[in-house]
């Protein structure tokens, strides 16, 4: 299948999960309701948003019917990438997992709180910002509530799953 956005490359991808130390996902150490985070220095944020000058450029679509996304590099079976919105002060947001892809997720935008549920089932609630890098495998339970300024992420997926295909997202 091929690229659904051919405005960017494999090679740019490559190079985004490059900088943020993201060569592939290493699954050995990490496992669901596990969940790694680190801040990017304001530089590597900016160096991530170069790699991408037509990122605004692309089109938003309406998404789960609550939030909006949008095509980066998508390749159906491959790592891929897309950004999603999520509107300001949107906090009602379910309970879900991917059940077949892991994720890596950057916040460009605003800010929020990223909840999800721990190896004993609690949930944790991890707030965002510009920078923040969350890593989770399939099957993690979480959401998103987003602050007043909303919420924009790139993130990236392994692999990517199309968003029509019934095995990308499970409400809990």
């Amino acid at each position: 299948m091929q690229n659904l956005n051919p405005q960017v490359t494999r090679e740019e991808l490559r190079s985004f999960q490059k900088l943020l130390g993201i060569d592939s996902f290493r699954k050995d150490f990490i496992q669901p309701g596990q969940l790694r985070t680190k801040i990017l220095e304001e530089e590597k944020l900016r160096q991530c948003e170069s790699l991408f000058t037509t990122f605004n450029d692309f089109l938003w679509q309406l998404y789960e019917g609550y939030m909006k996304a949008q095509h980066i590099f998508t390749k159906e079976g491959e790592a891929g990438m897309i950004g999603l919105y999520f509107p300001p002060n949107l906090v009602e947001l379910p309970l879900h997992r991917h059940d077949y892809s892991d994720r890596t997720i950057l916040i460009r935008k605003g800010s929020g709180i990223f909840l999800h549920k721990n190896l004993e089932e609690q949930i944790i609630q991890t707030p965002v910002t510009p920078g923040s890098l969350l890593e989770f495998p399939c099957r993690t339970v979480h959401t998103f509530h987003a602050g007043l300024e909303g919420l924009t992420t790139y993130s990236v997926h392994y692999p990517f799953i199309p968003f029509a295909s019934p095995n990308v997202i499970t409400y809990l």
